[in-house]
């Protein structure tokens, strides 16, 4: 769940601008489609993070153990 909350604005965001620039301005869509990425682009995102180590530290740096 952390993974979703620490980037949905990474996703959201780009997306909505790709939008205006399409000129799509409906709300219901921005709506939709901005629900639907926040929540899918971060999953992904995680997925591919926890395939490797060293990538899984931005999501989860309590992994690492440095001593």
């Amino acid at each position: 769940m952390m993974p979703i909350f620490l980037m949905h604005t990474l996703f959201a965001a780009p997306l909505r601008t790709v939008l205006f620039k399409l000129g799509i301005q409906n709300a219901v869509i921005h709506v939709a489609l901005g629900v639907a990425i926040s929540f899918i682009g971060p999953i992904i995102a995680a997925k591919i993070m926890e395939k490797s180590k060293w990538l899984e530290i931005l999501i989860y740096p309590s992994k690492l153990n440095i001593r």
